[in-house]
């Protein structure tokens, strides 16, 4: 903590009260962040604006910062959840839940010799 406060230009106690005050957790999701808690600033004037998880600060990041880009993006979900299917639309199969594994095997690769020992791994049909 003491190279992030010292990178934002305040004191590692105050930078501690500030994380404490927000209970260590992203301001956005809630989550507590595993790991590298990011900061997250104002572009244009350096101010802190909060604590946020990776997921959160990149995701403001590709928003460029930008709340109304953020509200029509949130807007475009809501719209989409409520939208029917496209006619003859099938899910796609990696989005389908699987209630059994399928079983990984052992099969020689085509591209390689006779007695060579390498080999790919395929999932059994």
């Amino acid at each position: 903590m003491r190279k992030t406060a010292r990178y934002w230009g305040v004191s590692e106690s105050d930078f501690e009260a500030f994380k404490k005050a927000h209970g260590g957790k992203c301001e956005i999701c809630g989550i507590t962040p595993q790991g590298r808690i990011h900061v997250d600033h104002n572009h244009t004037t350096g101010m802190i604006r909060g604590i946020l998880c990776h997921a959160c600060n990149y995701g403001i990041g590709c928003f460029k910062d930008n709340a109304a880009r953020l509200v029509r993006a949130a807007q475009y979900l809501r719209e989409r959840e409520e939208r029917p299917p496209l006619p003859n639309q099938r899910p796609r199969p990696h989005l389908k839940r699987r209630t059994k594994y399928k079983q990984w095997k052992t099969v020689p690769n085509k591209n390689y010799k006779e007695g060579d020992d390498r080999a790919i791994s395929r999932r059994e049909e």
